[in-house]
């Protein structure tokens, strides 16, 4: 019986402390970083973002306003315009909440035709 009850507590240790590993799998919040890209420019990036218990996410992203939804634990994917250019980007959050990585796809029209370029923006958590 003790053993019983001695190996339910070291389970609900290990559980808690999983737990505590992964205290902000949400996106939610603002983060800072920069960003590279395919063309080999690169700059500051800021994300502010709110995550409904749905799912669902929107925010502002640089200079463009975003729409998505979590596609997993701590995996999301937005999209957005601006200035005549679509944005796609797919993010994952790591680090126990801290960081996110973000890749993306830029697509625009330049004398009629259709062009895209990518890159990555590699984010931290602000306030960590």
């Amino acid at each position: 019986m003790f053993r019983k009850m001695t190996a339910a507590a070291v389970a609900v240790l290990v559980l808690s402390q999983l737990a505590m590993a992964q205290p902000r799998a949400t996106i939610s919040g603002s983060w800072e970083g920069s960003w590279t890209n395919s063309r080999g420019s690169q700059g500051e990036d800021w994300l502010d973002v709110v995550e409904e218990p749905s799912g669902r996410i929107y925010g502002t992203w640089g200079e463009v306003e975003i729409e998505g939804t979590r596609q997993g634990l701590g995996r999301y994917v937005w999209q957005g315009s601006n200035k005549g250019r679509s944005y796609r980007a797919t993010a994952q959050v790591g680090r126990g909440g801290r960081a996110l990585r973000v890749d993306y796809e830029v697509t625009y029209r330049r004398q009629g035709e259709l062009r895209t370029y990518g890159g990555q923006s590699h984010l931290r958590r602000v306030g960590y």
